[in-house]
């Protein structure tokens, strides 16, 4: 019986341990009934917005933060009112959502960041004319000084993303990069298909976006997202010969209803996302992995 009630203690005992290790691991949120509960995926998007929660809280507005892990429930949750608003998609991205839901009375509030994807040389970068990069906030990609050698395009390997959108950017970034030529320039969505022009001895491999920095090597350039390129150490900002700007057409939005549009702190959540604060902060932890758009 002894055995028994000292058992007893020590499983009491290794609970309120479990219990207290829980407790403090997890991170405060504001408690507010006032709190505006928004919307997130994990990384970049629940970082930066943890940033602006920090600066609206000293200013007296309350941001509660509900990490999702796809892109789907964030819109539908919206809808139904369990947010106030989701700062995780871009633009084309909602104005799909809203074609195939148009009962969903969303709308994109502000602008917020960017992943640009980027193009890399690999095996042989003496083929790219290595030249420092200018951006335009005018256009949608970052070109170089001086332009590529053309000679130089011939017996190319190319490794590009396969999910329809990031092909579709692609291809847009290797046509702007003089590499291809497109059908159409006015075409949102672009396959391989809408291809006009490309040199025989070029060779296009479409795989998994996630697999593009590790087969780097084995090719001659790859379009990667910036995302994946930290992973495997690649630095945006220095070891990108072309890539997207800030502003592109898939640039991330905050998006709220119909109904919040009109908030007045809608507007003091916008000023504080695009802070010269905030851009700092985006600027230097990522490295040019992601771009504010303002």
């Amino acid at each position: 019986m002894r055995y028994y009630y000292k058992l007893l203690a020590l499983l009491l005992c290794l609970g309120l341990l479990l219990l207290s290790g829980c407790t403090n691991s997890q991170k405060a949120v504001p408690t507010s009934p006032d709190a505006l509960t928004i919307g997130v995926t994990p990384g970049p998007q629940a970082e930066i917005m943890a940033f602006v929660q920090e600066q609206a809280h000293q200013e007296g507005l309350e941001l509660k933060l509900v990490e999702y892990q796809d892109y789907v429930q964030p819109n539908v949750d919206l809808h139904q009112g369990k947010l106030w608003g989701n700062s995780l998609q871009h633009e084309p991205y909602l104005r799909t959502t809203l074609l195939k839901e148009p009962k969903f009375k969303l709308v994109a509030a502000f602008k917020t960041i960017s992943y640009p994807l980027a193009l890399y040389p690999g095996q042989r970068p003496e083929l790219l004319a290595a030249q420092v990069l200018q951006s335009s906030s005018q256009e949608q990609f970052q070109k170089p000084a001086t332009a590529m050698k053309q000679e130089s395009l011939a017996k190319l390997t190319i490794g590009v993303p396969n999910d329809p959108t990031s092909l579709s950017r692609s291809l847009q970034l290797l046509a702007a990069a003089r590499y291809l030529k497109l059908k159409s320039p006015s075409q949102e969505l672009y396959t391989l298909a809408d291809i006009e022009s490309l040199s025989q001895q070029t060779q296009l491999i479409p795989m998994d976006a996630a697999l593009l920095p590790q087969m780097l090597p084995e090719l001659d350039m790859a379009v990667i997202s910036c995302n994946y390129a930290l992973l495997y150490g690649l630095r945006p900002s220095q070891d990108a010969v072309f890539m997207e700007n800030g502003n592109n057409p898939y640039v991330n939005v905050f998006v709220t209803s119909q109904a919040n549009s009109q908030d007045p702190r809608l507007k003091q959540l916008a000023r504080l996302y695009r802070s010269q604060a905030t851009k700092e902060f985006i600027l230097k932890h990522y490295q040019g992995a992601v771009l504010p758009s303002w």
